[in-house]
């Protein structure tokens, strides 16, 4: 059985790996005619250690993915996941302030189901109610968590 990303400690599930989810973003803006540029920090890829990379202010560890430009600009995070999507409550906290100065949507790609939904942040904001909380076990960070069945019933589907 294989054990599920969200399971690892930070290390195991960010040193030489490939971002999936970045991947399929990136595919779903080449099918839709979409401009973008790579901005937040890889942490599958980047030559910063994770204790130095927490020297950084949370608001710009938290800059979103890309920004990705269609019939207007916006701020777009990708995130994978395997049945359900986690998105840490600091991290959420950061993403308001992004979704401020321009629109954020989360691109949030099944890695076992190889689906992708697309969702702005007012619409997560809108179901926060729902949404069960939890902790991870290797930092303690609470998250809360968005099941599948609401994604296909309430988000964008792609793929």
């Amino acid at each position: 059985m294989k054990i599920k990303d969200s399971e690892l400690d930070y290390k195991a599930r960010n040193i030489d790996r490939i971002n999936v989810a970045e991947e399929e973003a990136e595919k779903f803006f080449k099918a839709s005619n979409i401009s973008y540029k790579h901005l937040g920090f890889d942490e599958k890829n980047e030559n910063i250690s994770p204790e130095r990379f927490y020297r950084v202010p949370q608001v710009i560890r938290c800059l979103p993915d890309y920004i990705a430009i269609g019939n207007d600009a916006k701020f777009v995070e990708a995130k994978g996941f395997v049945d359900d999507l986690k998105i840490k409550e600091d991290d959420y906290q950061e993403y308001q302030k992004w979704d401020r100065i321009m629109p954020l949507l989360i691109f949030a790609h099944d890695t076992q189901k190889k689906v992708s939904f697309i969702a702005t942040l007012k619409q997560i904001t809108d179901g926060l109610h729902l949404f069960t909380k939890g902790k991870h076990k290797d930092n303690g960070k609470p998250f809360f968590r968005i099941d599948w069945q609401y994604m296909k019933d309430n988000f964008q589907q792609y793929g």
